[in-house]
């Protein structure tokens, strides 16, 4: 085994290309009918409220399919396939996704 150290250049260029792949792969996904609509645009948010986002493990597709979203009892839906709300974080939230507050939808 070489113990070969990478540049400054090499680094930066690896990094691109994963990233672009990652971007183009989840374009084609979306195009092809993936799992659901992204929504992790933060723009328009306050650094607390990305942050209260992170802290809280927040993810568009939730590892357990009995715990998302859409069944979670802070989700306010905004249709069908299309990102919602969250009574807790702000910002688009998608209805496959998941954070640690999750909670189970009360049923009246």
């Amino acid at each position: 085994m070489t113990d070969k150290k990478m540049s400054r250049r090499e680094l930066l260029g690896t990094t691109l290309f994963f990233g672009a792949a990652a971007s183009l792969g989840s374009s084609f996904l979306q195009a092809c009918g993936g799992s659901g609509p992204t929504c992790t645009d933060t723009a328009g948010l306050s650094q607390g409220d990305v942050a209260t986002r992170t802290a809280n493990l927040y993810v568009d597709v939730s590892t357990d399919a009995s715990k998302n979203c859409a069944n979670c009892n802070f989700f306010r839906s905004s249709g069908d396939n299309v990102c919602g709300g969250c009574q807790v974080i702000k910002g688009p939230i998608s209805p496959a996704g998941n954070c640690r507050l999750w909670a189970a939808k009360i049923r009246t």
